[in-house]
Order: structure tokens, then sequence, then C-alpha cells
């Protein structure tokens, strides 16, 4: 078990198949082991995240619901499986309420899974100052935890000094997709867009995948610096993948770069396909900054309506 716990934390693909490996076999050893089945069922779900990019949303959350309900079942109160059941509710229901409600039990025993996924809900739903008090309780509780929410919720909350110096900090500390996705997300947003391009080519170079989220960050820095060219061959390829599987939340991403270049209506029409295509990544509409240029857009205000954020 805790050599799956530290697997998947490595935040891989390939450490996520072998914690899958490893839960599978803490299971054989004790069936009713239920932290097992909780994190196995996390597993399967970290195949549709953006470091997994394997399977698609609905695909992965199916793949690990009958796991976290036997978790559930083995014990109620297990906070890994009720973190994992808020999970699955707000990316496989989209369900705000009751996602945030199984959050708010799952955090009670500061388990620091919990406390990053809250942090996240909190910021998709603009609570940013709430997020913030939650990632910094989850450093202060574990310090060393391999993906910190401190950068993005620095960045919600406008500290961007304070975030690139602890970016800078935990960069010392980790070389691994979470570290170099924050760092270059800040870069994106601090509008040093050259930087931002050399740190997301980093992560994909970590493991020779072209993620992506990292795609879509690094076209929008492309959009952004005027150079359209090479954003245009970002969003080509991403559409190139779309016909093989509906993986990875391509349309979402597709998206992203189309509102950094400045083409709302392409933007729009891509969010309704990776709404359609329930993309993993839609929680992020109303928190994604390359989508603030179109938070007043009537069609991009229907799709934050049916997703239960307006």
């Amino acid at each position: 078990y805790l050599k799956g716990v530290y697997d998947y934390r490595t935040y891989t693909n390939e450490g996520t198949h072998n914690s899958i490996d490893l839960f599978t076999q803490a299971i054989e050893l004790d069936s009713n082991y239920a932290k097992a089945y909780a994190f196995l069922a996390n597993s399967y779900v970290g195949l549709a995240t953006i470091f997994g990019a394997e399977l698609s949303a609905l695909d992965a959350l199916q793949k690990g619901k009958p796991f976290l309900d036997k978790a559930l079942e083995l014990d109620p109160e297990l906070d890994e499986a009720q973190m994992l059941m808020g999970f699955y509710k707000l990316y496989h229901d989209w369900d705000l309420k009751a996602a945030e409600e199984w959050y708010e039990r799952a955090i009670t025993s500061n388990h620091p899974d919990a406390l990053a996924v809250f942090a996240d809900y909190l910021n998709f739903v603009r609570k940013h100052e709430r997020a913030m008090t939650i990632a910094e309780r989850l450093n202060e509780l574990d310090p060393y935890y391999p993906n910190s929410r401190m950068v993005f919720s620095y960045i919600y909350n406008n500290r961007f000094a304070e975030a690139l110096a602890f970016s800078e900090s935990r960069l010392k500390m980790f070389n691994n997709y979470g570290t170099l996705d924050a760092h270059g997300f800040l870069l994106l947003n601090m509008k040093r867009y050259m930087e931002a391009i050399s740190y997301f080519q980093k992560a994909i170079d970590l493991e020779g995948i072209r993620y992506p989220r990292m795609l879509a960050w690094m076209g929008s820095a492309y959009a952004k610096s005027g150079d359209h060219k090479k954003a245009q061959e970002i969003i080509d390829e991403l559409k190139s993948r779309l016909g093989k599987k509906e993986e990875a939340s391509i349309s979402f991403f597709v998206a992203v770069i189309y509102s950094a270049l400045g083409d709302k209506p392409s933007a729009v029409r891509w969010l309704q396909a990776a709404h359609s295509n329930h993309d993993m990544e839609m929680p992020w509409l109303m928190t994604e900054p390359q989508f603030y240029n179109l938070h007043s857009d009537p069609a991009f205000q229907e799709i934050a309506r049916q997703l239960g954020f307006m």
C-alpha cells in the first residue's frame, strides 16, 4: 500500500500504472483493506488526469467507482474514500454542492490528498481566500508533499511575488510534473512567455509525453507572445489526436489556445465540444485565465450554468 502511494505521488503515467499493480497486490493480501481499495480507485482516476492523459474522464471514473464503493462499504469514515467520492461527484456528476460536502468530511483528518483536491475545488468555485487557507494548512502539515497547491492559490489571490519565491524553492526539491506545471503556469500568468514555454517543455521531456495541458499552455504562451504560427501548429497537433480517443481533455485545451489567440467564437465552440465530451478539465472553466475574456459571452455563460457555476 505504501509503495503504491509513493508511486502514485510521482505524478507520472508509469507511476500510476505501478500503483494500480501494488494496490491490487495489497487487496490480494487483505481483501478487507479499505485504504487499498480507495487508492486503487484513485489510481484508475489518475489515468485521466493531466499527468495520466490516457483515459477519458468517464471511463476512468467508472473503472474506479466499484473500488471506491467497496472502500466506503468497508469503512464509511475513511478519509481517502470520502475524498474520492467528492472527486467523483465533482468530475463525474458535476455536482458542486455534493462534492463540497464530501470534501468537507474528508479534510477533518487532514489527509494531504484531501486537502489538495479541496484547495482545487475552492479555486474552481472562486473561493480563493479559503483555498489559500487550505493550501497553507497542507503545506504546514506536510511541507514535502510533492504536489503543493500553494503556487496556484498564490496566483488566484494575486500574490505573484510570493508565488514565484515559493515555486522557485519547490523546484530545488522536486523535479516532477506538478512542480514544472505550476511554475510554467505562474510564468505564463506573469507574462514571462518564453520562460514559461521552457518549463512546459521540461514537463514534456520528463517522460517524453506531449501532455495536452502542457501543449495548451505552451500554445497560449506562443499566442500571447505574438507567435500565432506556433500556436496554430499546437492546435493542429491537438486536433489530430482528437479522432483517436477522447482522452486528456483535448477539446478543452484547444479552446484554451483559441481564447489566448483572441478567437472567441472558436474557443466557445470547442468548449461546447468539451462539455459534450465530458472533458476532465471542465471544472477549471471559471478559473482558467485564458477564458477570462469569455466570461461575458452568453454561450460561455450557458456552459457555466450547466456545470453549476452560475
